[in-house]
Parts: structure tokens; sequence; C-alpha cells
């Protein structure tokens, strides 16, 4: 039995073989237009864009998520004009 070889590589690194993954379309185009320079920086610089996206939409629909406000009767005559007569 001293006579068994095994190979170099094994099953686990050939059936696992990690490669690099492919740059995000995003991430590429803030590369190319020289916005960024690594794909770490890309990825923080969207994750901020998101932010204030999220942050923006919140400021402008924020009457629609409050409470509405109560109605407000047309036919009300204000407190110093109730006691007076109007001549015309």
């Amino acid at each position: 039995m001293s006579d068994v070889e095994f190979e170099d590589r094994s099953f686990a690194a050939d059936r696992f073989n990690v490669t690099s993954r492919p740059v995000p379309v995003l991430v590429r185009f803030l590369m190319k237009i020289g916005l960024v320079e690594t794909e770490d920086q890309g990825n923080y610089v969207l994750i901020g864009i998101a932010v204030c996206a999220f942050a923006l939409a919140v400021w402008v629909f924020k009457d629609a998520l409050a409470a509405p406000k109560p109605a407000v009767s047309q036919n009300v005559v204000p407190a110093h004009v109730a006691g007076k007569s109007v001549r015309y």
C-alpha cells in the first residue's frame, strides 16, 4: 500500500474553483468616467446615491405620509366679524 499516489489538485479545489467575480455594470461605469478607482469605492458611491435617493423620496412624500389635516368649512364666519352688522 505504499505505492499509492495522490493528485496535486484535490477534488474540492477543482469543484469549487474560485474565479474573480465580474465587476457590476454601474461600478464599471463609475470607473470609466473616472469618478472612482476601485470596485470598493464604486460600491460605496452607489450606496451613498441610494441613501440620498431614499431620503429625497421621504422628503418629497412627507405630506402624503403624514396624518391628514382636518377639513376647514367654508361657511365659518370669523369671530371678529360675527358680532358686527355689515352695511352695504
